[in-house]
């Protein structure tokens, strides 16, 4: 757990994760840390009009974060570009806002979606990181499939592509499509 001794970056990872996983029991059989550390370290960009608000959201985590921990407000951390973990954080913390489900259920519903959720920590390998990084870089560039299959938020029925639309209609959809509220 967080110490004041660990450095910013490594306690604020600490707090991101446990925003959307349980932290008291960091079984590798259950726990998705080392997923959730390498979307930390991949920086997420937009390119829809209006996911620039996904960053913003992400970002806003730094200002909480120092808030309900006591830390430091380091220049430079609050400064850095918003990474693929603060983005998905935030996105899960709204989609609970909008659904019937918390953030755990939809930070596992967005991993199984990208076919992710067989990456546990005891699974994460070298080929892990080279299929998530192709995944995370897959919906930065937008080049999954207009349903959304291999996005975020995959549709039955999309009447858009999804490539197109922004991140909070894609998250919309999918809610209504899956009675999720």
């Amino acid at each position: 757990m967080m110490t004041t001794d660990e450095p910013l970056d490594s306690r604020y990872l600490d707090w991101l994760y446990s925003q959307i996983a349980p932290t008291r029991n960091l079984n590798p059989a259950r726990s998705f840390w080392k997923v959730a550390e390498q979307m930390f370290h991949k920086e997420f960009f937009w390119s829809v009009p209006n996911d620039h608000n996904r960053i913003a959201d992400g970002i806003a985590l730094r200002e909480e974060f120092v808030m309900a921990t006591g830390a430091e407000r380091d220049r430079d951390f609050m400064e850095i570009g918003c990474s693929f973990l603060e983005m998905l954080v935030a996105l899960c913390r709204r989609a609970e806002f909008e659904s019937i489900h918390d953030t755990y259920w939809w930070f596992r519903r967005i991993l199984d979606n990208l076919n992710l959720g067989s990456f546990v920590d005891k699974n994460y390998d070298g080929y892990a990181q080279v299929v998530i990084d192709e995944v995370l870089q897959t919906i930065i560039d937008r080049t999954y499939l207009p349903s959304g299959q291999g996005g975020l938020f995959p549709l039955k029925h999309a009447e858009q592509d999804q490539t197109e639309v922004e991140i909070w209609y894609q998250l919309a959809s999918y809610i209504l499509e899956n009675n999720e509220f």
